[in-house]
């Protein structure tokens, strides 16, 4: 691929190597030497509670560490591990899992 010229004039050498170089190595050169700027936010998931109540008294004592924190739920359905956990953790008090 040539550089599209607007004008009359003699390539120099930069130009000269820079059109010999394949259209991999100009994608290979424009990786390595060229940083990104696109930046995107990232919510990281900071902490797991088994309880809702539980983790907005985690967010309401520590909210100097977090920067706009959120509370996020995520469930174990299917989860034989988990399940079997919560079962564990119910029955220490004395109580059921629901279904």
């Amino acid at each position: 691929m040539k550089l599209k010229k607007d004008y009359d004039y003699e390539e120099d050498e930069v130009e000269k190597k820079y059109n010999e170089l394949t259209d991999y190595e100009k994608d290979e050169i424009l990786e390595n030497n060229y940083r990104k700027v696109n930046r995107q936010k990232v919510f990281k998931l900071q902490n797991a509670f088994l309880t809702e109540k539980s983790c907005k008294q985690h967010i309401e004592s520590n909210s100097y560490h977090y920067e706009k924190p959120r509370d996020y739920l995520s469930h174990a359905n299917r989860n034989t591990d988990m399940e079997t956990i919560m079962k564990f953790l119910c029955e220490l008090n004395g109580g059921k899992m629901h279904k």
